[in-house]
């Protein structure tokens, strides 16, 4: 069973258990008794995870790739290793209502023993509904598993995946190797063994597609800066945050299903969206009226049936593991050592045995056999701390846990917020005054009051079915002419594009805008507003001219409430 953020938000205690981190720690009661599995660390010999633009490279490895995925691919989907379970580890869609519903249904025709699969095993990512310092840990456990499952497909022992280091302005465009559709290049020649199995028909066309009879040169659209942008991520000085939308690994802080850490945000949520893009045809709304969809990579339940998706997550692991072994790093607010010794998580080994191991052993990438090309050796990955050899008295944890959010005051009406320029959205003088008690009362926790008070901004997406293709950072300042960025004090985060909900239902999202307001007095607060910055996440290949064609972002308004910590 996943726990729910209840659930997993436990009480402080010591961790002189803990010390057990560094070799074995007992099997909790809930193990699931089926789970016979253990973690094997990848062998000595195993090659480096390598740049994807250094991968490519060597036919040999490329060609070891498309293998073990097309083998993958024609294992029944039943099969623990088989490519539609594994996908479906991560998120399947189960109702028929659903877009993503033909995933499922087309496993179940192929083979129905897939209905006889316990549920269990599918929809674990935390996206649904799991605090969100479960992000990178999770999302290591499950590449690494499924790395070594592609690993026993490929035929060579000692593979690795690559990564896509798309943080380099030479990696931009969409890997070649996952947009041709056609291996020969003849678009007329369907036969199966010329159908590229690295290659998925729902992703964003101009970004993605490298074969077009009557557009050259495709694709015709790359990555930005601003979508490949870690650094709010990277320049973290702590893993676990305050709350669950600070910190680089996020925190288990609050109840709200919607919050992410940073690495989570930047980049790779921008990234999922971009590829996954718009597509024509997609499913209903809420109101049943048609849309648009979206492509695979840019929800959830779908993503992980793009082949791309690995390659991304080997990036987002790698940026982990560079965050890890950088110095002045910390753990920030750990949790209780029960939330490390607890077992949510069901993955499979390349035997298809089910392994069902605490969350602590994914927290160091070496100790489970995973190399990077280009990973500093003589850096030490920073080191969950030996409790049991610090006396008892230091070992303290405190209890991080959020009363419900209370209501300050509410705008209701419908907003337009445009592509093309910022948006500043003038609050009105009524709302100004509902806020000014809770933010004399910030000011006032600075001086040393007990309580710890926050501060949120909320917002809700009217149709997230048709979120646009274009990004928005969120500002909460006092100057709205102001050159603003990410670096800005102002800055509290960028809009979600990669939905945890569903993509046709209404959506809301916190912003954290305590330390942006923290400062601002009374007599400031007649110029307080909400800007929208747009972001492109995609521009033209070679002009570099941004891309900011969309429609707008729709909300059906905003409000501010206050937590008390």
């Amino acid at each position: 069973m996943i726990a729910s953020r209840r659930d997993i938000i436990k009480g402080a205690g010591t961790f002189a258990a803990f010390a057990a981190a560094q070799g074995s720690i007992p099997a909790a009661s809930a193990v699931d008794a089926g789970c016979t599995g253990q973690i094997t660390p990848n062998p000595r010999t195993v090659m480096p995870r390598m740049p994807l633009e250094e991968f490519v490279q060597t036919p040999r490895l490329v060609d070891a790739l498309r293998h073990g995925v097309n083998e993958m691919k024609k294992r029944k989907p039943s099969d623990p290793r088989s490519w539609f379970f594994q996908a479906a580890i991560h998120g399947v869609q189960l109702d028929a209502t659903d877009p993503g519903y033909k995933y499922y249904q087309a496993a179940l025709a192929a083979d129905p023993d897939v209905a006889k699969v316990d549920r269990k095993f599918w929809n674990q990512c935390p996206h649904f509904k799991q605090n969100s310092a479960n992000f990178v840990p999770w999302h290591r456990a499950y590449t690494f598993h499924f790395e070594q499952i592609l690993r026993e497909h490929t035929g060579d022992g000692n593979f690795s995946l690559p990564y896509w280091n798309y943080g380099l302005k030479a990696n931009r465009k969409f890997p070649k190797i996952f947009g041709i559709q056609h291996l020969d290049g003849d678009p007329g020649n369907n036969a199966d063994n010329n159908i590229n199995p690295l290659f998925m028909a729902e992703r964003d066309f101009f970004l993605t597609y490298y074969e077009h009879p009557l557009i050259p040169n495709m694709p015709i659209l790359e990555l930005t800066d601003a979508v490949v942008d870690a650094s709010p991520a990277m320049n973290s000085d702590v893993f676990f945050g305050e709350t669950e939308t600070t910190g680089l690994g996020g925190g288990i802080a609050d109840q709200d299903a919607n919050t992410r850490g940073l690495l989570e945000s930047h980049p790779h949520d921008n990234i999922h969206r971009v590829v996954g893009g718009i597509i024509q045809n997609g499913g209903p709304n809420c109101n049943g009226a048609p849309t648009d969809g979206v492509g695979a990579m840019a929800q959830p339940p779908t993503a992980a049936f793009d082949p791309i998706f690995p390659v991304h997550h080997t990036n987002i692991d790698r940026l982990w593991a560079e965050w890890s072994c950088t110095s002045g790093k910390k753990w920030g607010e750990l949790p209780s050592k029960e939330w490390f010794q607890d077992r949510p998580w069901f993955f499979f080994d390349a035997q298809g045995n089910c392994v069902n191991e605490p969350r602590y052993k994914y927290f160091d990438y070496r100790k489970l056999g995973i190399k990077f090309k280009y990973d500093k050796l003589d850096r030490t990955p920073l080191a969950l701390p030996d409790f049991g050899s610090m006396p008892a008295a230091q070992v303290q944890f405190q209890e991080v846990q959020f009363k419900a959010p209370e209501r300050v005051t509410a705008t209701d009406a419908t907003l337009s917020i445009g592509t093309a320029q910022r948006t500043v959205l003038a609050l009105p003088a009524g709302t100004r005054s509902d806020l000014a008690a809770p933010m004399a009362a910030l000011r006032a926790q600075s001086s040393g009051a007990p309580t710890q008070k926050r501060l949120l901004l909320r917002i809700t997406v009217a149709d997230p079915g048709r979120m646009p293709t274009v990004g928005f950072d969120v500002h909460v300042t006092t100057n709205s002419n102001a050159a603003l960025t990410r670096s800005s004090s102002s800055f509290v985060g960028s809009v979600h594009l990669f939905l945890h909900a569903h993509a046709n239902m209404p959506s809301t999202q916190d912003f954290d805008i305590t330390k942006a307001v923290g400062s601002v007095d009374t007599a400031n607060l007649r110029s307080l507003n909400v800007v929208f910055v747009p972001v492109a996440l995609t521009q033209a290949v070679g002009s570099g001219a941004p891309n900011l064609q969309s429609e707008p972002l729709r909300l059906t308004g905003f409000e501010f409430l206050v937590v008390d910590r």
